[in-house]
């Protein structure tokens, strides 16, 4: 077997039962694929998807997640999708909302010499650990007033 990486699990309640979907990240030839694992009742359902190219997904391992639930019993597909697809992806835009917020809160109370440097210094941020870092740094000059 490949080795797993970026290993994240997805956790929500239906029907009072926690269900948890695990996800893993394999690499291929020519890329990566993404994989999706649930156990439902006794049966355990697996979903993935193959990448050459940087997906355009609203969070990790949306679309695997998808092709897994896909394959469960017709009348729970629906409610599962509602969970982990649609739900997840509204809370977690929601979250990012907030961030980008909080940024643009802090960059604000950044003095003119500070910003500049920021603009200067800091490349194209790409993912959230860029952002919190840059963010932290952004808090501290504006603590110290530099």
């Amino acid at each position: 077997m490949a080795r797993q990486y970026n290993v994240k699990s997805y956790t929500r309640t239906i029907d009072g039962v926690e269900k948890t979907i695990r996800c893993y990240t394999t690499k291929t030839r020519n890329g990566w694929c993404q994989h999706a694992t649930m156990w439902y009742g006794e049966v355990f359902f697996t979903g993935r998807s193959s990448y050459v190219n940087r997906p355009w997904e609203s969070f990790d391992y949306e679309t695997a997640i998808s092709n897994m639930i896909d394959k469960l019993p017709k009348a729970s597909r629906e409610v599962y999708h509602k969970e982990f697809v649609d739900n997840y992806g509204k809370e977690l835009h929601e979250e990012c909302e907030k961030s980008v917020e909080r940024f643009k809160t802090i960059h604000n109370s950044l003095s003119p010499k500070a910003k500049e440097f920021f603009k200067e210094n800091v490349p194209l941020i790409e993912n959230e650990t860029q952002m919190k870092a840059v963010e932290g740094a952004m808090l501290l000059a504006s603590v110290l007033r530099v």
